[in-house]
């Protein structure tokens, strides 16, 4: 909670607004060595959850002029060398011959190449099914503008949040110790 108080998105600003104040100290009273242990093992988990948390809400707030299919597969990619995952991206051809029609027909109304990222986590013991983890990824969507009302149309960054909070997901398990095999599915259009 303390993290998302205090978070920011000031990426895209020529000029930050002048500095607020930061949360420079959080204090807990705990009298008991077991207690503390498990205070400790709490903080971390929080920490981790709250940096995902951010990274989610920061591809949310990134403009559809930036946040495009490539750049959130150039994330994923990133994230699968920082956490040793295995990263596969499907590019047009793939999909073509996989045929994918649906994925594609949506991609045609941009210029901006469609991707399938997928992300593996293995962290469960070598013959467990995966968990799979799937999140929509429409960059941009301008679909049907001409019966869109203006006002929101700004929003329509944000139908890319299911591939944001997957990738999210993702970037936090190593850290939570989690012990299961987990698969992303991240299908990115803009439209």
């Amino acid at each position: 909670a303390a993290r998302g108080a205090t978070y920011r998105f000031e990426q895209m600003k020529s000029k930050p607004e002048k500095a607020r104040p930061a949360l420079r100290r959080l204090t807990f009273g705990i009298d008991d060595k077991n207690a503390l242990r498990l205070a400790a093992a709490g903080l971390e988990q929080g920490l981790a959850i709250a940096h995902g948390v951010s990274l989610a809400r920061d591809l949310g707030n990134l403009p559809g002029n930036v946040c495009t299919p490539t750049y959130l597969a150039s994330a994923a990619r990133d994230l699968a060398q920082h956490y040793r995952m295995k990263f596969t991206v499907l590019e047009r051809a793939q999909m073509e011959k996989l045929g994918m029609g649906a994925l594609l027909s949506v991609a045609r109304g941009s210029v901006q190449p469609p991707k399938l990222i997928v992300l593996e986590y293995r962290g469960g013991p070598a013959g467990q099914r995966p968990v799979a983890l799937v999140g929509k990824g429409v960059t941009f969507d301008t679909g049907g503008i001409s019966i869109k009302p203006a006002a929101g149309m700004e929003t329509m960054k944000t139908d890319m949040s299911g591939a944001a909070a997957v990738l999210a997901t993702m970037s936090v398990l190593k850290e939570l110790g989690v012990r299961h095999k987990v698969v992303a599915y991240a299908p990115l259009v803009e439209n």
